[in-house]
């Protein structure tokens, strides 16, 4: 725990670790609390029509995290504010407690289509590696900042 809150690894929205064919879409987050999807040594995602709406009132809020080990990732058509990085591919290694012998890099991912409001000092789309992960072959376009503007619309589920 860090100031009365549960640690990212127990409070995420939804985790996926090990997955492949992964398909997710249609939701909203509302204040979720840390991030709000997160997905380890997955491969052949597709990410897409989710909106976010958070207050920016709790540190680590992002809203996608591509992490160790992630591979043939689309992520597209996301919306709204989140309080830290709105997309984050984010490498570091395999945890010092793993002995599992996978491949901790993250590849052939592509980021379109994000309409997003900068919070903070934290990023539309976030590329990140220490520890010996890499990350290549990534495509990111069509990233919009919207700062300045109102908050997405969107009919979809509240989650």
């Amino acid at each position: 725990e860090v100031k009365g809150q549960k640690s990212i690894a127990i409070n995420r929205g939804l985790c996926f670790r090990n997955v492949e064919g992964i398909n997710v879409s249609g939701l909203k987050f509302v204040n979720q609390r840390y991030w709000a999807m997160s997905f380890e040594f997955c491969s052949y995602g597709h990410v897409y029509d989710i909106v976010f709406e958070g207050l920016a009132n709790v540190p680590n809020q992002d809203g996608i995290d591509i992490r160790v080990g992630c591979n043939n990732f689309l992520v597209e058509n996301i919306c709204g504010k989140t309080g830290d990085d709105t997309i984050a591919l984010t490498n570091f290694g395999l945890p010092s407690q793993s002995d599992v012998d996978m491949d901790v890099d993250i590849h052939d991912i592509i980021v379109k289509n994000i309409r997003s409001f900068l919070t903070g000092e934290c990023d539309m789309v976030r590329i990140l590696s220490r520890g010996g992960g890499k990350i290549y072959n990534v495509q990111v376009s069509n990233v919009i900042d919207l700062t300045r503007t109102v908050l997405c619309q969107s009919p979809l589920r509240v989650l």
